[in-house]
């Protein structure tokens, strides 16, 4: 994909290039096909991506997982979580992402500590 724009320092949206030729219409070009998959609900927003590590809380231990990949059905959209300890794989709803699986270690053990409370 060709970035269209890229982030400052501070996180504002700049063109990457010169919007005198054919670069603005470019960028309401991707704009616009962005809004009209978004309308159609084919737009998804994933909450990490395959391969990075995430953390599950189960029974009073937190395990290390690694997102394997992503299975979408009519009720949601379900990362496979693959456990590094015992190579297991389990399927979560990103609904309960903060829940019962985080993207952080220092959540699921702050989460793990309210449990426990």
């Amino acid at each position: 994909m060709e970035r269209l724009t890229e982030r400052t320092g501070e996180g504002q949206a700049i063109p990457r290039m010169d919007l005198k030729n054919n670069g603005h219409q470019r960028c309401m070009e991707r704009l616009a096909e962005y809004e009209d998959l978004e309308e159609q609900n084919r737009l998804l927003k994933l909450p990490c991506a395959v391969g990075d590590t995430a953390w599950i809380v189960f029974e009073g231990e937190i395990f290390k997982c690694m997102v394997s990949k992503f299975d979408i059905a009519r009720n949601g959209i379900f990362p496979m979580l693959c456990i590094n300890e015992t190579l297991e794989t389990i399927s979560v709803s990103t609904k309960t992402l903060e829940k019962t699986w985080f993207l952080t270690k220092e959540a699921a053990e702050a989460a793990l500590k309210e449990m426990s409370e």
